[in-house]
């Protein structure tokens, strides 16, 4: 089993993967369910996927990923990773088990609902999706680690056509956004040297 210092140190962004290498929906799955172990902003778990694995599917994605044709004909598969600004409607679902457990009692339930509500109500639309990127953020890294860790590699992708994918994916409700592409397969070639600035130059002490 690799530590963590192994997974991290040799995640890399790879653009050509294994051309014919299929990741089992199975395993792709399981992937995302370690993925949503992420923290979100009070637990309303705003990130949804898409997951394109289908020679249909990728076909469809030409256009909006023409920047990244490589990764997109090579990779086992495209996730997209979107945010869900009415998120808060799964609130029931999300703590209704807790209060079962009797981890969190009705009073609680009922106190903490009624104020998320109003605040949910009153936040400006652009500070929650501000909120829902920061969340994504953590998910991604985790997706992306938690592939590697099966000796998967991935890429992010932020150049597509925003506009134009959630219509491919026959995603047309408002209350969803796209955030980030990711590629994930079996490596082909190596990605590049990491370079990354000394740790000195981007930490302060008080």
């Amino acid at each position: 089993m690799k530590t963590y210092k192994e997974v991290n140190e040799s995640r890399q962004s790879i653009r050509q993967y294994e051309i014919g290498y299929k990741i089992s929906r199975e395993e792709l799955s399981e992937i995302i369910e370690e993925t949503v172990f992420a923290p979100s902003s009070l637990n309303m778990q705003p990130v949804r996927f898409f997951v394109v694995d289908s020679d249909e599917g990728k076909k469809r994605l030409e256009e909006s990923v023409k920047f990244n044709k490589k990764q997109l004909e090579t990779c086992s598969a495209m996730v997209l990773i979107y945010g869900d600004i009415k998120a808060f409607e799964n609130y029931d679902a999300i703590y209704q088990n807790a209060v079962d457990q009797g981890t969190m009692s009705l009073e609680a339930f009922n106190s903490q609902k009624e104020r998320l509500t109003k605040y949910y109500q009153t936040i400006p639309a652009g500070e929650l999706k501000e909120k829902i990127m920061l969340d994504a953020g953590m998910v991604v890294m985790n997706f992306m680690l938690a592939a590697r860790n099966r000796g998967y590699d991935t890429c992010p992708i932020g150049g597509f056509d925003k506009d134009s994918i959630m219509e491919v994916v026959n995603i047309t409700d408002s209350r969803y956004f796209p955030i980030l592409l990711i590629s994930i397969g079996k490596a082909e070639e190596e990605g590049h040297a990491k370079q990354r600035l000394d740790v000195n130059a981007l930490m302060q002490w008080l």
